[in-house]
């Protein structure tokens, strides 16, 4: 976490992309960037901020012209022209393509690389799972968890754990960590909330166990599974 200064000028080290799009008319995206450098004290070089926000083929394309997506990455550098150690992003990726979802999204990783803190706000989870340090969610206008996903995990999560076996299933059904047990001729599939224990305990019969696969359970699944047991959290 990010230590701001304590001084008049803290605003310099804040940055915010807001979930609506600023749009002027006449006026391009690079005459909206240098506006916006001439506001701080060290901003980020012009240059830089183009490279980090993808704006290289559309800095003398209007601001009302750009397409849903092309705005959010102007936002976006809007947000980091002051280069911010404190970065506050709600709904980032929102109508970018998928292409530009992968960029932004190293462009964060590289950022979280300099030591500075990015607060996101998104109905994307998916997007989330690879990039988020830590997870809070809002439940009736309270944080109702604040941790890790592998601790939102531990609370909500259970992984499918499947393969094909001609071996006998009595082998398997009384494991103590297995939730859910399945046998569909050949076919097992399991459920559990421990999956490495689990492994581990099949690890004797891997000769005889073909496609194996551990599946753990989405964001966006384990939110869905907090939410409905959110009154036991509380």
């Amino acid at each position: 976490m990010c230590n701001l200064p304590n001084d008049k000028n803290f605003k310099e080290h804040i940055g915010v992309m807001m979930q609506q799009n600023i749009s002027i008319t006449r006026i391009t995206v690079k005459e909206i960037l240098k506006l916006t450098q001439s506001y701080y004290q060290n901003p980020l070089t012009y240059e830089k901020i183009i490279e980090l926000a993808d704006l290289n083929d559309l800095e003398d394309s209007k601001m009302d012209k750009l397409s849903g997506g092309q705005k959010r990455r102007l936002s976006f550098a809007l947000a980091i022209a002051s280069n911010p150690d404190l970065l506050f992003l709600d709904e980032p990726t929102a109508g970018m393509d998928s292409q530009s979802r992968t960029k932004f999204w190293q462009t964060i990783t590289d950022l979280k690389k300099q030591h500075k803190t990015v607060f996101v706000t998104s109905h994307y989870l998916e997007e989330l799972e690879t990039i988020a340090d830590k997870i809070m969610i809002l439940q009736n206008k309270s944080i109702s968890f604040d941790g890790s996903i592998a601790q939102l995990r531990a609370l909500e999560g259970e992984s499918m754990i499947e393969f094909d076996s001609k071996l006998l299933p009595d082998l398997f059904k009384d494991m103590p960590e297995i939730i859910d047990f399945k046998k569909v001729g050949d076919h097992y599939k399991f459920t559990t909330k421990n999956a490495e224990l689990i492994i581990g305990q099949l690890t004797p019969y891997l000769n005889a166990i073909n496609n194996l696969k551990v599946q753990q359970n989405s964001l966006d699944s384990l939110f869905v599974n907090f939410n409905k047991e959110g009154a036991t959290h509380e």
